[in-house]
């Protein structure tokens, strides 16, 4: 062996002696059981408090907005609409002599020019006929398709599945201004 190696291997048994010692009698000491009692009664207490503490808090609070939360809305935070909603009233004066069928409107894509309703998973345009045979889809707006029956003139407004059974409310008042084009139908040269 060289040199070198006798005084590597010498160093390495020293380190190894004095971790031996190190271990087996200086932290074997009594001082550092009593120490490790009194803290884990501490710890103890602590966490027994802290328990005792959690449940005299008022937890009604968090429990009313997570009951809100599964309720159903009545007002949409993200609708935005510049046309009144009205419930509707569940009166039908004529009905239709048709077989039930149950029309969800999920959502819509607008691609360019296009409008596309998904109604029961399904993508229509404006005009095209259902997979139910016999309606016909008459328009297309995000919050609401009007769906008419073929040979028809009786439609039906299925509003989008988010915002409820709240459709939209009839035409508007029309506007009054001097700001307004004289000549309806005529562009004006301003």
């Amino acid at each position: 062996m060289s040199k070198r190696e006798k005084i590597i291997l010498i160093l390495m048994l020293l380190a190894i002696a004095y971790g031996a010692y190190n271990f087996l009698f200086i932290s074997s000491s009594r001082t550092s059981d009593v120490n490790q009692k009194k803290e884990l009664e501490d710890l103890k207490k602590f966490v027994t408090k802290l328990a005792q503490d959690t449940t005299k808090r008022d937890l009604s609070a968090t429990n009313t907005y997570i009951s809100l939360a599964s309720s159903k809305w009545t007002k949409n935070p993200f609708l935005q609409s510049k046309f009144a909603i009205k419930p509707v009233t569940e009166t039908h004066s004529n009905k239709v002599s048709a077989p039930e069928v149950i029309l969800r409107y999920s959502g819509y894509l607008k691609v360019g020019d296009r409008m596309l309703a998904i109604i029961n998973g399904m993508e229509y345009e404006e005009g095209e006929e259902l997979e139910q045979e016999g309606y016909i889809i008459k328009s297309i707006s995000p919050t609401r398709v009007v769906v008419g029956v073929a040979g028809q003139m009786e439609s039906v407004i299925i509003p989008l599945e988010e915002t409820g059974t709240f459709p939209v409310s009839g035409p508007r008042e029309p506007q009054k201004g001097k700001n307004l084009n004289p000549e309806p139908g005529r562009l004006s040269q301003n």
